[in-house]
């Protein structure tokens, strides 16, 4: 490659961005199991063999989650409250320091237990859910923590003054923690009478740490330790910082990380240790005997895809297709997406790209339905299967939803009838402490009174219709999207789904703005066979008027045809990006996962999208190699790293660098840009290059500097490489 000055790379990324990001749009195609139809109305399609067409399979799809911080739920037996428990540093009732008058949050146990909970089980069920997900229910400390830095008002990660009222800093994960069981109700009881009102149970699970571990002016017990299914300590911190522990010599040191900490004074688990792996796996299989459902990952993106690819092939080695979803606590879809992938264990994700997009779409003056199509990447998606993403607008770890009931209202109705499964927060069906941050109020006890009252709310009368109408639509829950409009205050999309004897399109109209809308049809539709999802009423969509912030669902059940079947076909054809994984080469030293490269098509030619990490700041050559091979090779007598890649691709001989743009080499890329903190995430655009000039090749990383003139032979050391074997 010619020599190219920071500024121009810099420059032609920019307009590369806003080229490609603006019209990348993702979807995936099916996965295997048999959908459950029990609540659905759709009817068996009377002619043969519609082109088969669905989303997802998963069983999951059909149950909407409503997501409960159980001690901030309902406290439905004071009995297990613990209200004396912790002595000189008490457990119960701890309220946030620092906040403003007449404002309040709470870092204490507050009771919310499992009794409350299934108390109210037919409340959730009546709004439309299918699922409930609870956090952690494992052992934790039984003291407030002494270290750390002291709690305070919106303080991210302080946790001194603080307890485990959430869960997730376990102690025993093969046993229940006091606070939530009551006589006669431990959590194989819960999730049998949370069946019989139609609930399944989605379980909160914590891998990468346990408790906090350190800085406490004295050791606490419990605090940094592990204990094992016969309740025998096999892992004790002992109020060391990370980097002092002896793993070599103290066995109870070693199952923790002996590095730098990530998260606060949190111990950090030891993924590379094969015991850790065994630990988890027998205490998380034992919670599936007793009636889990699914898992949700919490901070998945704290360990080696490895270990989650191995986690998951047990769990599923027992338990086939048992559905789990991971918090990777990233805005960038290629970086989420990495966990989906198969080769690191088929886990989905909480969709933080859409939540971002709601946010936006739904609570700034400037939001449109044009936000959340380009977060929906039903194209070039990065992801496994984009249908069994978890859609969300806010959670515990965040700021609650900010909006009116208005946008509530709307994000819901989005919510509900986009691709994706749809998870609410608890109390979000009142708008209760919207707004509110984490250590200022988003945990709050919500309790029976409250719940008393939401039937009388506007968003919980929205929410319900909604979410009852999704769990008796098949389309809505396992169909391909297909979008015909987004505009800013209204949109118009098919939720199509074709399959085992099934034919259901739904056309989906929403309307986000305070005035009703009449919205016309799509010429590509047929006029004819549409009713009312709500009414069954038979309906006419040459102009559907659809209410102030709402929805309208029609239905047809005939098969997809013409124009629009060509349509959606094409779009299935290009669903998935490429991923390539790139791996760090170094001399004889084994090689080092340092992320992903996704490839895909666009009419500006072939976009790369990296999330690579760990590499030095500044500017890097890449370029396509002829052979699928990133072994190295000897040279002159010397092994260089990653040289049977090959010479560089050039089917058209030209022998020589240039632009990415220009006539040399056709795998010639545009420089890889990597900020500060040695992550790469900039997208590239090689307007000669289409996907499947990849195949059977490789990608070459070689180091340079800002200044480094790169001359025809191209002088720079390999530093990182990826196999580009198989389609997608």
């Amino acid at each position: 490659m010619i020599a190219t000055n920071y500024a121009s790379i810099v420059s032609f990324r920019s307009i590369a961005r806003r080229l490609v990001l603006g019209t990348t749009i993702a979807l995936c195609s099916a996965c295997v199991q048999a959908p459950d139809n029990r609540s659905s109305n759709a009817k068996p399609a009377e002619k043969s063999a519609p082109v088969p067409i669905v989303g997802t399979q998963d069983a999951i799809a059909a149950d909407a989650v409503y997501f409960v911080l159980t001690d901030r739920f309902v406290n439905g037996d004071p009995g297990n409250d613990q209200r004396t428990q912790g002595g000189k540093f008490p457990t119960f009732d701890r309220p946030t320091p620092g906040g403003p008058p007449g404002q309040t949050d709470n870092v204490g146990y507050l009771g919310g237990d499992f009794k409350g909970l299934l108390d109210q089980a037919q409340y959730i069920a009546d709004m439309g859910f299918g699922a409930v997900w609870l956090t952690p229910i494992v052992d934790n400390p039984d003291e407030a923590f002494r270290g750390g830095t002291p709690v305070a008002w919106k303080g991210f990660f302080t946790d001194g003054g603080k307890t485990g009222y959430h869960g997730y800093w376990g102690v025993n994960f093969f046993k229940l923690d006091e606070h939530l069981p009551s006589p006669g109700l431990d959590f194989r009881a819960l999730t049998r009478g949370l069946r019989e009102v139609g609930l399944k149970t989605v379980l909160d699970i914590v891998a990468n740490h346990g408790s906090p571990s350190y800085t406490m002016p004295v050791d606490q017990a419990k605090f940094g330790e592990i204990y094992d299914e016969q309740d025998r300590l096999i892992a004790d911190h002992q109020n060391l910082d990370p980097r002092k522990l002896d793993k070599q010599n103290n066995p109870l040191h070693q199952l923790y990380a002996a590095k730098a900490p990530e998260l606060a004074q949190l111990s950090d688990m030891d993924e590379d240790n094969p015991a850790v792996q065994s630990y988890f796996q027998r205490a998380y299989l034992q919670w599936i005997a007793q009636g889990a459902d699914a898992f949700r990952i919490d901070t998945i993106r704290h360990m080696k895809h490895a270990f989650w690819r191995e986690f998951a092939a047990a769990i599923r080695d027992k338990h086939p297709g048992f559905f789990m979803f991971g918090e990777s606590f990233d805005y960038q879809a290629e970086a989420i997406a990495t966990h989906t992938l198969p080769e690191n264990g088929s886990i989905s994700v909480l969709d933080f790209p859409m939540k971002a997009a709601i946010e936006k779409a739904f609570t700034h003056s400037d939001g449109s339905y044009s936000d959340l199509a380009s977060a929906l990447y039903l194209r070039h998606s990065p992801y496994q299967n984009v249908y069994e993403l978890m859609a969300f607008y806010d959670n515990h770890d965040m700021a609650r939803f900010a909006g009116d009931d208005a946008a509530f209202i709307n994000a819901h109705n989005w919510l509900f009838t986009a691709r994706g499964i749809p998870v609410i927060y608890y109390g979000s069906e009142v708008g209760f402490m919207r707004g509110t941050a984490e250590h200022a109020g988003n945990r709050n006890y919500f309790g029976a009174a409250e719940i008393a009252k939401a039937p009388a709310h506007p968003i919980y009368q929205g929410l319900k219709r909604i979410a009852k109408l999704r769990r008796s639509v098949t389309a809505l829950q396992r169909g391909v999207q297909f979008n015909l409009a987004m505009a800013k205050s209204h949109a118009a999309f098919l939720r199509v789904y074709q399959h085992a004897g099934v034919t259901q399109t739904a056309l989906v109209l929403l309307n986000k703005s305070a005035d009703a809308v009449s919205i016309p049809a799509d010429s590509r539709l047929m006029d004819t066979g549409w009713k009312d999802a709500e009414t069954g009423e038979a309906v006419s969509i040459a102009a559907v008027a659809v209410p102030a912030n709402g929805v309208r669902v029609l239905l047809r059940e005939q098969p997809l045809s013409g124009e629009l079947l060509a349509a959606l076909q094409v779009q299935q054809q290009f669903a998935n990006a490429l991923p390539i994984a790139i791996n760090a080469v170094s001399g004889d030293a084994s090689a080092k996962h340092i992320g992903y490269v996704f490839a895909h098509d666009t009419p500006y030619g072939l976009v790369l999208r990296p999330t690579l990490k760990d590499l030095k700041p500044g500017l890097h050559d890449f370029h396509v190699h002829q052979n699928p091979s990133c072994d190295a090779a000897e040279k002159d007598g010397v092994k260089v790293p990653a040289l049977a890649a090959g010479p560089y691709f050039d089917p058209h001989k030209s022998g020589r660098h240039d632009e990415a743009w220009g006539d040399g080499h056709l795998g010639d890329l545009p420089a890889l840009f990597v900020d500060k903190d040695g992550s790469a995430r900039e997208p590239l655009l090689a307007p000669r290059l289409k996907r499947a000039d990849l195949i059977g090749r490789s990608l070459v990383l070689r180091a340079r500097s800002e200044q480094q003139e790169v001359k025809a032979d191209a002088t720079g050391a390999r530093i990182a490489c990826g196999v580009i074997a198989l389609a997608r």
